[in-house]
């Protein structure tokens, strides 16, 4: 089994299969960057957000013949398909979580500007952003209970979130979402669900301070289907060694992955 890997940042990485698609583009984008040019006079955008320097990659794939292992389909120009793929990570700090949610609302503003992207990128007539196969995953350093989970699985939310900490980001978000209508609640376009099954992760994070699920797998519904989802390691590995946080001889990294598979519709 044949993979290429396109690693722009460390730690941020995107995989595909070699013989089953083809990169088109790819993209870094930085959140203090995107900050400074959306902070619209709130100080609170450049003290806080702006000053955390994390990123987004996209990879923008497209199918070849081999990805269509149940035939090809019966239009020739439908066996290239684009699948945009991006991934994340996000401020990692608890006490930051009006920073997590405003760089999500900038990652999403520019997923659907990359989404525009990939429509003139196909070399297709008619094709729409919602013709895109989409999957946003990574490390958003942020629960289930979070702002951030639920404007992504959502679609919105309240403008007078807890997340936002009482801090005044109405001027940046209108910056960033070109003036949206609604006052009272903050939306997306991205229709996302989670590939997740909570019952099959306990945590993805796992120090000796801090267990929980923090990273996931978000994907459109529209188009792809997710046909399976690795659980975690079996806990009681954890017990019979002893481990009481990560990394450690055994696992490298205090995140343990977190891997899904898809079928395109």
């Amino acid at each position: 089994m044949s993979y290429a890997k396109q690693r722009l940042v460390d730690g941020c990485a995107i995989f595909w299969k070699t013989e089953k698609f083809t990169l088109v583009t790819h993209e870094v984008i930085e959140f203090n960057l995107l900050a400074m040019e959306n902070h619209a006079g709130c100080e609170d955008m450049l003290n806080r957000v702006a000053l955390r320097d994390n990123i987004g990659l996209f990879g923008l794939l497209k199918t070849t013949a081999a990805a269509w292992q149940d035939g090809l389909p019966e239009n020739s120009r439908d066996v290239e398909q684009l699948v945009l793929i991006t991934t994340t990570h996000l401020h990692w700090n608890p006490a930051f979580c009006d920073v997590k949610l405003l760089q999500t609302f900038l990652l999403t503003t520019e997923i659907n500007k990359m989404l525009e992207k990939s429509c003139i990128l196909s070399g297709k007539d008619k094709i729409t952003s919602s013709d895109i196969k989409l999957i946003l995953c990574g490390d958003f350093n942020s629960k289930t209970d979070s702002g951030v989970y639920e404007f992504l699985v959502s679609g919105q939310i309240a403008a007078n979130h807890p997340d936002f900490r009482n801090l005044n980001y109405r001027a940046a978000v209108n910056k960033i979402f070109g003036n949206p209508e609604s006052t009272d609640a903050i939306r997306n376009n991205l229709n996302l669900l989670s590939a997740c099954k909570e019952d099959a992760m306990v945590f993805t994070n796992f120090t000796y301070y801090f267990q929980a699920v923090i990273d996931f797998i978000f994907y459109r519904s529209s188009n792809i289907i997710p046909i399976g989802f690795y659980g975690m390691m079996d806990i009681q590995w954890f017990i019979d060694n002893r481990i009481v946080g990560c990394p450690n001889r055994y696992i490298p990294s205090d995140h343990l992955p977190v891997i899904a598979a898809f079928k395109i519709v």
